[in-house]
């Protein structure tokens, strides 16, 4: 580890810049603010500062009372912290129009947590350069401290080069989790609210469904029914998706509607 010392001060600059480069697709151009973002509070009052990266060979600190540790990062972190709730929340709001508020609320909560944004710290390697206290090892950073140094990465952005480059830089890292996140939730969606709420923002009506077929036993009978909507072209009349087949009418609507809403695209 490195200690913070005024004589090697352009040297940490040049490797913690070089990393983020690398790691995170993003070209710093004030090294002070990057090395602010990637300091950890533990340096508050610290004379001398220890960063994780392997390459860098240990010194001793000789730092003078007057030479002090650079800004701490907690309010980059809190910037930076409202800035990926906002990118998190534009993304879930536009690619899911028919998504209920609940939903994007539960995805985004995930996606913006401490465990989240440790894993994706750790995968992008930023966790070998953040710059600590001498009292913490850089082996077994705790989660806050991890998920911290993001939020502050994407603060600092947010400063240098505003809002649309911060939210492309997001955007690029989040994307993936939101698909699949939502696809998880689309495992456990009410399909027919889904369904109902499209076809009255589209056409204002309801879905309407019919059985078609009914077969079984009168003990476990089955069911098959088909949804039918408005079409957008009036002259062809209604458009229907199935069927949907289940033990009752209930599961078999259910069914239905997931086709509908597979077939329109809805979760996609």
């Amino acid at each position: 580890m490195l200690f913070w010392k005024k004589d090697k001060e352009s040297l940490l600059k040049d490797k913690l810049y070089k990393a983020i480069k690398l790691s995170f697709g993003y070209r710093f151009g004030k090294k002070d603010l990057l090395v602010q973002a990637m300091t950890h509070s533990s340096a508050r009052e610290m004379n001398s500062l220890a960063v994780s990266p392997a390459n860098l060979s240990a010194e001793t600190n000789t730092q003078k009372p007057s030479e002090i540790a650079p800004h701490i990062n907690e309010r980059l972190e809190f910037l930076g912290d409202a800035v990926l709730g906002l990118v998190v929340s534009q993304m879930l709001y536009t690619k899911f129009p028919l998504m209920s508020e609940g939903k994007m609320s539960v995805i985004k909560s995930h996606l913006v947590s401490r465990d989240v944004l440790a894993k994706k710290c750790r995968a992008l390697g930023i966790d070998k350069f953040i710059i600590v206290g001498k009292g913490i090892e850089s082996l077994s950073f705790p989660v806050s401290v991890l998920a911290n140094v993001m939020e502050a990465l994407f603060g600092a952005i947010f400063l240098e080069s505003g809002y649309e480059k911060t939210n492309k830089i997001i955007a690029k890292l989040f994307v993936e989790d939101i698909i699949a996140g939502a696809h998880e939730k689309a495992q456990r969606a009410n399909y027919k609210a889904l369904l109902q709420d499209y076809s009255q923002q589209q056409f204002n009506r309801v879905p309407v469904y019919k059985v078609i077929k009914q077969s079984g036993p009168k003990h476990k009978p089955i069911f098959e029914i088909m949804v039918y909507l408005p079409s957008k072209l009036p002259q062809t009349g209604n458009e229907r998706y199935g069927p949907g087949i289940g033990n009752d009418k209930k599961s078999a609507q259910q069914s239905a509607a997931k086709i509908a809403i597979e077939k329109l695209g809805l979760l996609s």
